[in-house]
């Protein structure tokens, strides 16, 4: 796709196409303990890889998996919501846009009174899905809100409904959105997996419109989708995680299982 977008728009894409068709190509081990791992391997970056977004997750699962254990000891009453923001479908072309007003929105939302009540510290992620049926791209916003069993009761208690029209007002929708707000099961990888998703899976537009890919490339181009507040933050800082998305030794989680399948 990136080669037939680059007949028609010039070499920006070409080059991004041989960065993707070279990526992994390149892999070197290195016996530790007596067992074959992994130690460097070549990656393109582009954003859409299906490769990289694979490996870039793994990262930011093994990031938050040691940020959240770090803030469990740091406080044992901690309570961990999963809240989703959203707003209504957008055309492409105002996609850029949209999450701009989504990235002001959330500034708004964290500096409320009552948001603030109960909040220790926050991570934000930005997902964005396509409706192929519309052509129209749904941006929104998972936070993981980080309080405790004392803040989060009583007059701090904040309904799903609080939520909708603090959002609504932070994001300056006249429209009512979409809010859900449920308590995080810490207890089950898979919603710290949702979590850590990345924000676009690429397999999903293989075979897709050219257009939009070439939307996407546009709009995550440079983009950072992760944010970390508050004690997220301070956690990161203590383990010496220098960056949520780009962390150099994201391969330690799974440089072990490539290692076994690609010598047998």
């Amino acid at each position: 796709q990136y080669n037939r977008i680059g007949l028609r728009n010039g070499p920006y894409f070409t080059k991004k196409a041989e960065r993707l068709e070279n990526c992994s190509t390149y892999l070197a081990f290195s016996r530790v303990d007596g067992k074959m791992k992994m130690v460097k391997t070549n990656l393109c970056r582009v954003r859409l890889c299906p490769m990289c977004a694979y490996k870039r997750s793994l990262s930011i699962y093994r990031n938050t998996r040691e940020i959240y254990d770090l803030l469990i000891k740091k406080e044992p009453h901690s309570k961990f919501l999963f809240i989703t923001l959203t707003i209504q479908n957008v055309s492409g072309d105002n996609l850029k846009n949209a999450i701009d007003g989504l990235n002001r929105g959330f500034q708004n939302i964290i500096r409320q009174k009552a948001f603030k009540r109960i909040s220790l510290g926050t991570m934000r992620t930005i997902e964005i899905t396509y409706n192929s049926k519309t052509n129209t791209y749904h941006p929104h916003i998972h936070i993981l809100l980080h309080t405790t069993t004392e803040l989060y009761t009583g007059r701090n208690y904040i309904t799903q409904q609080k939520i909708t029209d603090m959002w609504a007002a932070a994001a300056g929708l006249s429209y009512t959105p979409i809010v859900d707000i449920r308590r995080f099961k810490s207890n089950t990888k898979r919603e710290l997996a949702e979590v850590a998703k990345y924000a676009v899976k690429p397999t999903d537009y293989v075979g897709k419109p050219d257009h939009v890919i070439i939307t996407l490339d546009d709009v995550l181009h440079k983009r950072h989708l992760y944010s970390l507040a508050g004690s997220f933050k301070e956690a990161q800082r203590e383990l010496k995680i220098k960056d949520m998305e780009e962390r150099d030794d994201y391969l330690d989680k799974i440089r072990d299982l490539e290692a076994e399948l690609i010598l047998s």
